[in-house]
């Protein structure tokens, strides 16, 4: 009975949270009944007092807690916002500065998921069936297309010889909100609109301003105002926005200031849309009855009627109450049987799982070592392999080198000189090594007056046929910046006929 009564309620709720943006989100909580929590969207963004709210339950007040959900981020609205931009010759420089504030902000807001309409409108005229000019047509997330299209907008310069100053200023608004009602459903719908704040008083002229209100107020649609501070103008403006969540957002002449207040709103339009999110507690004393009970709040003594909840029933709680003894008897006889039965299960577990594990890790080394083993030999086949290419590659590729020079007849000579002794050497290999060791191909060991063979490194330089050109490559490591060549350092250098290469102090001349 407890769950087919939820599920009536959640049928009940859906529609109800489904078609408006504000009131009760999801359902009742009755988990600590009779304690009952729910969570409610208030949509003034102003956060309520609770001796603003009065809470009924079954017709009667009740006690109750209200506390403010804070977001754990930032909330994200798809925004339809209608611009409604009063045209009156008789207001002056009013058209221009709702041009150029429209303009700079559209070109900044363009992109996003949030669509922009500018609708441009004076006074009713009796063979129109609509009093709104909507440039473009639609509206569109290019704020830029949009832009344009108010820039090139021309203001249609008419003047009224009775209540030059007023407007039908309520009327428009009314259309603009019917507008918004014909957007998406997904898209959250806001009117900010230009105006002096006159609207015309003549009788059936125009709607009137809690027509208006309420009209706003049904459909979740705020109305924002930037006014245009002309002599005269009507307060009611400010009442009318205040009352359907919105502001004033300016009231000067300068386009900067205004700009800047627009565009500070526009980044609070989201939080402001959404509204505020309550969690009220109350409780119902002890009725488990199984019955549904209507619920209503007084919000700053408005009346909001919220979907009912069901109590649970009875008959469960007060049989458990009533007989605690002997469940609490049977529980310790059930916990007392299951205990004992654990404990031997667990006894054969846990003797049957060494059992395994130690099968299992011997199981587990034997093919560790296997696949230890297997790898090794691998790899040492890999390295094998790759080791006899290499030295077929090598050797493949030093026999053309040697090949090459005996066909080009590449064999150059070096002229060595120690201090006062020199000797001569022919290049006739790929390699030719220099160096204090007796290992190298060029030996600098011997010792005289003006000759140190310590400045010689052991292996000190590599004169390598590349196959069109000799190279030196420096080997040492004790003369890291380089062999000299010609009175500069290189770590290798492409020699040339005459070169004079510094090896310590041996000085080597290349001959080709």
């Amino acid at each position: 009975m407890r769950i087919v009564s939820y599920i009536l309620l959640s049928i009940l709720c859906l529609p109800v949270c489904g078609q408006q943006q504000h009131g009760l989100k999801g359902t009742y909580c009755l988990d600590n009944f009779p304690e009952v929590t729910f969570v409610w969207n208030n949509a003034d963004p102003i956060a309520i007092k609770k001796s603003n709210v009065t809470l009924f339950i079954d017709g009667k007040e009740v006690e109750f807690e209200c506390k403010e959900c804070k977001s754990t981020k930032d909330v994200s609205l798809k925004k339809s916002i209608l611009f409604l931009w009063e045209d009156m010759a008789s207001h002056g420089s009013q058209s221009a500065f709702t041009r150029e504030l429209l303009s700079h902000f559209l070109k900044n807001s363009s992109g996003g998921n949030d669509r922009f309409a500018v609708a441009v409108f004076d006074r009713h005229k009796d063979s129109d069936s609509k009093m709104l000019n909507i440039l473009t047509g639609h509206f569109t997330s290019d704020g830029k297309l949009l832009a344009s299209s108010v820039d090139a907008y021309e203001t249609n310069g008419r003047h009224y010889t009775t209540f030059p100053k007023q407007s039908d200023l309520y009327l428009a608004i009314n259309e603009g909100i019917s507008l918004l009602k014909s957007e998406p459903s997904d898209y959250a719908g806001a009117i900010i609109v230009i105006t002096a704040g006159l609207n015309i008083k003549v009788s059936g002229a125009s709607t009137e301003m809690e027509t208006v209100r309420r009209n706003a107020l049904d459909s979740g649609i705020p109305i924002y105002v930037v006014k245009y501070p002309l002599e005269g103008n009507a307060p009611e403006i400010n009442v009318l926005s205040e009352s359907t969540y919105g502001m004033v957002i300016a009231s000067t002449y300068n386009t900067n200031e205004a700009e800047k207040s627009l565009s500070n709103c526009y980044k609070q339009l989201d939080s402001r849309l959404y509204g505020r999110d309550y969690k009220f507690t109350f409780n119902v004393g002890s009725e488990y009855d199984g019955k549904t009970h209507p619920v209503q709040m007084s919000v700053d003594k408005v009346i909001v009627s919220l979907p009912p909840y069901t109590a649970p029933s009875v008959s469960v709680g007060m049989w458990v109450s009533s007989h605690w003894w002997l469940i609490a008897l049977m529980a310790i006889a059930v916990l007392f049987t299951v205990v004992m039965i654990l404990h031997y299960v667990r006894k054969k577990i846990k003797k049957q799982s060494l059992e395994n594990q130690s099968l299992q890790e011997e199981l587990t080394k034997q093919q560790e070592e296997s696949e230890k083993r297997n790898r090794e030999a691998l790899e040492n086949l890999k390295r094998e392999q790759e080791e006899k290419e290499f030295a077929k590659n090598e050797l493949a590729e030093n026999e053309r080198l040697q090949h090459l020079m005996r066909n080009k007849n590449y064999y150059p000579r070096l002229q060595c000189i120690v201090g006062n002794e020199s000797f001569t050497y022919t290049i006739d290999k790929i390699k030719v090594c220099l160096g204090r060791e007796s290992s190298n191909d060029v030996v600098f060991r011997m010792k005289n007056e003006s000759f140190n063979p310590q400045t010689v490194s052991r292996h000190h330089a590599e004169i390598v046929f590349n196959g069109t050109s000799f190279e030196i490559i420096n080997k040492s490591q004790t003369h890291k910046r380089g062999v000299i060549v010609n009175g500069q350092f290189y770590q290798r250098y492409t020699l040339h006929n005459g070169d004079k290469i510094g090896l310590g102090e041996a000085v080597v001349i290349f001959y080709l």
